[in-house]
């Protein structure tokens, strides 16, 4: 009996070093594998930006040296304090043509009651019926919504992500306030809502969960004056790439490097990260020229009076932040002629 003991055991050992051996071999095996990742590029047309100027990101998302022709690029961009300033999410060429395992169903602008409303007043509250649909038999979907709503002129007012515990099979409708802040420009405004798995999202590497839905609706001025809703105006970009997006810095955009977090999803996935600046100059030196001089003056007193939508409306003008060119920015131009930097 004893010697079927040692024999035993001297087999279980030999079982347990071939064990220990194939372990070895096929992490030595997997690790020798490229992991398979799509390759993204990206940049803006300059590293350096001044007040409240435009902002593109655009580039392309690749396979193994071949553009690839549908796909999700998901955008988060951060400033120097950490804070998020928009999400997007683009598509690469064109949006794959999926059954998405959750998506978002629906965005519309209501009012608090959650009644359908497209017309919100200045510094003041817009709110937003969001549906997501867990589109799985099995399995609760916890993810993040985030919605970030633009004025005209692509300046961001952001909300915090809002975590989501969704059932199978279930839609799940949100009622989302949105804060329009004094200094939005009247007129066409749009709102995207996108969707991240939890906890999941581009800074930390994660993807889109699915194509971004969006709702149009109209900024007024404080006092009312409501106007004809419209779709925001469309930019040509003539940039290259095969993914684009942009943003406005917005008045109170503080200093530093932002951050902007890329991540694509097409069956295979990629992640890179990318860096801009916002530059400090006098709010009054409108043409960047390190002097206040006649050609700010020109340009402040040739838009005086427009707004969002107006031929001479310019937003990096709006230096006395409000939504609109007026005395304010005028006085404050004039009062520093003739001051260098």
């Amino acid at each position: 009996m004893g010697r079927i003991k040692v024999k035993l055991a001297k087999v279980s050992t030999a079982l347990l070093l071939t064990s220990m051996v194939i372990a070895a071999l096929t992490s030595l095996s997997l690790a020798s594998v490229p992991r398979l990742q799509l390759q993204i590029t990206a940049t803006t047309e300059k590293r350096q930006y001044y007040y409240r100027q435009l902002v593109n990101i655009y580039g392309n998302v690749s396979f193994e040296g071949t553009l690839v022709e549908e796909g999700l690029v998901g955008i988060q961009v951060r400033n120097p304090d950490g804070e998020t300033v928009a999400f997007r999410t683009v598509p690469a060429n064109t949006t794959p043509s999926e059954n998405w395992s959750v998506e978002i169903d629906s965005i519309i602008p209501v009012d608090m009651g959650g009644n359908p409303k497209d017309t919100f007043r200045k510094n003041s509250i817009a709110y937003f019926n969001v549906t997501v649909k867990n589109n799985r038999l099995f399995g609760e979907r916890h993810v993040y919504l985030t919605i970030t709503h633009y004025d005209s002129d692509s300046s961001p007012f952001f909300l915090m992500p809002q975590g989501l515990i969704i059932p199978p099979q279930k839609n799940l409708t949100v009622l989302l306030e949105a804060p329009i802040f004094e200094w939005g420009s009247p007129g066409g405004a749009i709102a995207y809502a996108n969707l991240y798995e939890y906890g999941n999202l581009p800074k930390d590497g994660g993807c889109p969960l699915c194509p971004e839905k969006s709702a149009s609706y109209t900024i007024t001025e404080s006092g009312g004056g409501a106007t004809a809703l419209f779709t925001p105006k469309t930019r040509e970009f003539n940039g290259t790439g095969n993914f684009w997006a942009e943003v406005r810095l917005p008045p109170d955009a503080p200093l530093g490097t932002y951050i902007v977090s890329i991540t694509a999803y097409s069956v295979w996935k990629g992640f890179t990260i990318m860096t801009f600046s916002n530059e400090y100059k006098m709010l009054e030196d409108i043409v960047i020229d390190r002097v206040i001089d006649i050609y700010d003056i020109v340009i402040v007193a040739g838009a005086y009076g427009t707004k969002n939508g107006d031929l001479l409306w310019n937003p990096e003008a709006d230096i006395v932040p409000n939504g609109k060119i007026d005395i304010y920015d005028v006085v404050k131009v004039a009062s520093s002629y003739g001051t260098s930097y």
